[in-house]
């Protein structure tokens, strides 16, 4: 299936360029979410085992379709879902890595979690001639896709809306040194769990990280500090400067005895503006009816999936009547 993909993709990629036709292609990889396989020209040829191989099928797949790009001029951008399933971050002596899945190194958390292991994901663009080798630190998104194909295309973004997308380019290109995003917003199902001002991020909801569940890591969390329960809503929310504390294993005290946010410390400032984003956002998003961010719920309990038939998150979003 891999190599079907492959050649479709660059079969396309090379019409395209030979026709002198625009074209936008996406190409969604198969790899390297579970089950893991590997065809024969990679299969046993990684010192990782399958997942490995499967992540050698990736490499040679980009390798194949920026060939079929060539020297024309074309914008490519390369990034993942979700952090990797199973967290295995904080190995014990002696443990392996999960032979079928990835890691999420010093990241807490795993996919469909709001903690940063579940958020963080590789990001590389690329375009000859136009964007010089560079290593960025500013926020970036998913979301941002969107509008950088459609800046790089020169076509303007509609009018009338609300984009949750803006272009990389101007910061990419060096014609801005801005950052281009400096707030984001987490969601899990229609819950919004989390949210990033700058250096600080706020979490209204937790969940239980998932590397208690990995056989010898279970007990790591408390032991190093990682661990913040009670888990579901926060009150206050939890607060960390993430590019001090990538790992979110200090929480941050921003209120003074009587529970007042102490405005004079940098974090209370910090999260005073995640608390004025939310409000913003909240009232810029309206009153979507039930369904429209999540279509699996249950109307009795308020209860949604958040991915793939796992476990119910409770929640009523702020913007629904009670």
């Amino acid at each position: 299936m891999h190599e079907k993909y492959t050649a479709s993709a660059t079969g396309f990629v090379t019409s395209a360029i030979a026709s002198s036709s625009p074209f936008f292609l996406y190409f969604a990889f198969g790899h390297v979410h579970t089950p893991q396989y590997a065809g024969a020209e990679q299969a046993g040829k990684s010192k990782r085992g399958i997942f490995g191989d499967s992540m050698a099928e990736v490499d040679a797949s980009v390798g194949a379709v920026l060939e079929a790009v060539g020297d024309s001029n074309t914008i490519a951008l390369l990034s993942s879902d979700n952090g990797a399933p199973d967290a295995h971050q904080h190995l014990q002596p002696g443990q392996q890595l999960d032979a079928i899945t990835g890691s999420n190194s010093l990241f807490l958390g795993s996919k469909t979690q709001t903690w940063e292991g579940g958020l963080r994901e590789p990001g590389l663009v690329w375009w000859r001639g136009k964007i010089m080798p560079q290593l960025r630190q500013e926020v970036a998104s998913t979301l941002d896709v969107f509008a950088t194909v459609a800046d790089a295309a020169g076509v303007p973004l509609p009018t009338g809306k609300v984009i949750d997308s803006v272009s990389l380019l101007p910061l990419l290109t060096g014609k801005s040194t801005a950052p281009p995003r400096n707030e984001s917003f987490f969601y899990a199902g229609a819950a919004l769990q989390a949210v990033r001002v700058g250096a600080y991020k706020a979490h209204l909801i937790t969940q239980l990280p998932n590397e208690p569940h990995a056989g010898p890591e279970h007990g790591f969390l408390a032991q190093s500090h990682g661990d913040h329960p009670p888990y579901g809503a926060q009150d206050p929310w939890l607060l960390f400067n993430i590019e001090i504390d990538p790992s979110e294993l200090y929480p941050l005290k921003v209120h003074s005895p009587d529970g007042q946010l102490d405005l004079t410390t940098p974090g209370g400032a910090g999260l005073k503006a995640c608390q004025d984003a939310v409000k913003a956002h909240l009232a810029e998003l309206g009153k979507p009816p039930p369904g429209v961010l999540d279509d699996d719920c249950d109307p009795k309990t308020d209860d949604c999936r958040v991915c793939c038939g796992g476990p119910h998150v409770p929640y009523r979003p702020p913007w629904w009547p009670v």
